[in-house]
């Protein structure tokens, strides 16, 4: 499959402003998934409100217009809830294999996070709701990175929409901590820290290639069987 994604505004600063993008799907006999491969090519675009200090420190510039990049965003119906919240299954560096909730609405004002990117993943990841999942590994044929699957959180009434983004960067409302009174060391940080800007901007003008494998499964965690074939897969590439 191939396509392209027209970007708001084209024509107005270059001619044919457009993301191009490719899937290749596999399938194959016994393999309970399917292996795809995704090149993106960003277009280039004018520099608009980059911060010109900053600019100068990293040797570059941007179109800050970039705030959020999607290559291969996932939606999985996995039944989750508020009353039965998904949870995120991971596996590290350490070859451990470790699990937490999905239940920031059970506390404090972070019902619906716009980007939980802390799921340090070596080669797989996974949600799980109260009766399917869904497991997404990473192989090393392609581009890899060490939190490679970003997450976002949507609530429509009872249930829970987990929205999951491989090699792409969310962006939105930050945290609120408990600690929170006046906001005014909040509004500092959002000032200040450099790390508080969306990552969108620095793939401007950049080419992408990944590969995924993705395992549904039945359950409320992902199968011994299915996460030695995510290993595989992230090492020597299944379907090869």
């Amino acid at each position: 499959m191939a396509g392209r994604i027209v970007l708001p505004g084209a024509g107005q600063d270059v001619e044919n402003v457009e993301a191009r993008w490719r899937h290749r799907y596999a399938l194959a006999v016994g393999i309970e998934g399917f292996r795809v491969d995704v090149d993106i090519d960003y277009p280039k675009t004018a520099h608009r409100g980059y911060d010109r200090s900053k600019a100068i420190r990293l040797a570059r510039d941007w179109d800050a217009r970039w705030t959020e990049v999607a290559p291969f965003e996932l939606e999985p119906l996995i039944g989750s809830t508020l009353g039965a919240p998904a949870r995120v299954w991971k596996h590290d560096f350490t070859g451990r294999v470790s699990s937490y909730e999905l239940c920031y609405h059970r506390f404090g004002p972070n019902r619906e996070p716009d980007s939980l990117d802390n799921q340090i993943t070596d080669s797989w990841v996974a949600v799980s709701g109260a009766k399917a999942g869904l497991l997404v590994a990473q192989s090393d044929e392609g581009s890899t990175n060490f939190a490679f699957c970003p997450m976002r959180v949507r609530i429509d009434g009872t249930r829970q929409g987990l929205h999951l983004n491989p090699f792409g960067s969310y962006h939105g409302r930050q945290w609120r901590y408990p600690t929170a009174t006046t906001g005014l060391g909040r509004l500092a940080a959002i000032l200040m820290a450099d790390n508080l800007d969306p990552y969108a901007p620095s793939w401007e003008g950049q080419s992408l290639s990944f590969s995924l494998f993705l395992l549904p499964y039945a359950g409320g965690r992902p199968p011994e069987a299915l996460r030695r074939d995510a290993l595989v897969f992230a090492s020597k590439g299944i379907f090869a």
